[in-house]
């Protein structure tokens, strides 16, 4: 994985803006492997109050709500925790949330309340290419432990599937979930070692 990230540079803390050159800075590392068997049969994931500010569709480092939610998912046996603000689902920790109910494609739309990934939009134009009928509404938590099948989507973990939410077991049959993997995998096949 390559990670670029523009800061404003170097200057005293007053807090405000510095009159001084933009600085870059390039990382690369090893993209995490996620075990196969999590692809087989999906994570447990755990419904969270979304602390985070209000534009969270800019891709800051200001990521402890991010940080704080995921531990308390994991310290509860959860690989991710999903938002929920104002009743509605926003997003995962660190991805984006995904429901099919009677084969359609549910996602919580583009505002400022969720950082837009691109592997969410590749999974969108998959969809799209397959005739899947896709609705950027919001969801509510009981719509969510409802659906017929959830996964989220991150460039790090590619498209994972939802097996539990809290404490509900989701069907373990995702014929959706399986066919837009599948098409999301050619799509990007060579670019993602956890492919």
């Amino acid at each position: 994985d390559i990670y670029i990230q523009v800061t404003r540079g170097i200057a005293p803390r007053n807090h405000l803006f510095p009159d001084v050159p933009a600085q870059l800075a390039l990382t690369i590392r090893h993209p995490r492997q996620t075990p196969e068997e999590a692809y087989e049969k999906g994570i447990s994931t755990l419904l969270l109050e979304d602390e985070r500010w209000a534009n969270c569709y800019i891709k800051s480092l200001n990521l402890l709500p991010n940080l704080l939610a995921k531990q308390a998912a994991a310290s509860k046996g959860c690989k991710e925790a999903i938002l929920v603000k104002d009743g509605y689902i926003t997003e995962g920790s660190s991805s984006n949330v995904f429901a099919i109910k009677d084969n359609v494609l549910f996602t919580t739309p583009a505002t400022r309340k969720i950082l837009s990934g691109i592997t969410r939009a590749n999974v969108l134009e998959c969809a799209q290419e397959q005739a899947i009928q896709i609705r950027e509404q919001n969801m509510t938590p009981s719509f969510l432990k409802d659906a017929d099948e959830v996964f989220i989507t991150s460039t790090s973990v590619g498209l994972l599937p939802v097996s539990k939410i809290d404490e509900v077991k989701l069907p373990t049959f995702r014929p959706v979930t399986v066919a837009l993997k599948h098409a999301y995998s050619l799509r990007t096949a060579g670019t993602k070692a956890y492919q």
